[in-house]
Formats: C-alpha cells, structure tokens, sequence
C-alpha cells in the first residue's frame, strides 16, 4: 500500500514539475510558444522532452558521478 502512495506522490511532483515548466514557458514566450521549434515540434514539447531526456540519465549519472569514485575514497581518505 505504502509503495502505491510513493509512486504516485512521485508522478503528481513530475507532473507539477512539467505543468511549472510548461507553464514558464508561456508566461515567458507568449506567442512563440504555438511556432515550430527544433525538429517540426513547439516550444513546449521539446522542453518536455528535454525534461524527459534529463529523466531518463539521472540513474546512470548518479552512478558514475566521478565525485564518489573509488580512487577518491581510497586515495584521499
């Protein structure tokens, strides 16, 4: 039960997350938002994107972030 609750807190942040981002966007860009952007998308998808892309490597850079090496914690402690 506790699991369900976690997963979705976690999707309602990512969601408010997007609707922040999305919402910046045409707060800040107003008409430029409905143009076409990079690839034949708007504005808005390819931050979407982007937020997806960043998603999607934060596990494997969390893994090989060079600041928790082991030649640091062997060497320099």
């Amino acid at each position: 039960m506790s699991e369900e609750v976690i997963v979705e807190e976690v999707e309602e942040e990512e969601k408010s997350t997007e609707q922040k981002s999305t919402e910046l966007v045409v707060r800040s860009f107003g008409a430029i938002v409905e143009h076409k952007s990079y690839g034949g998308k708007s504005l808005v998808e390819n931050l979407h994107n982007a937020d997806l892309a960043a998603k999607k490597v934060q596990y494997t850079e969390r893994i090989w972030d060079r600041s928790r090496s082991q030649f640091m914690i062997k060497n320099l402690t």
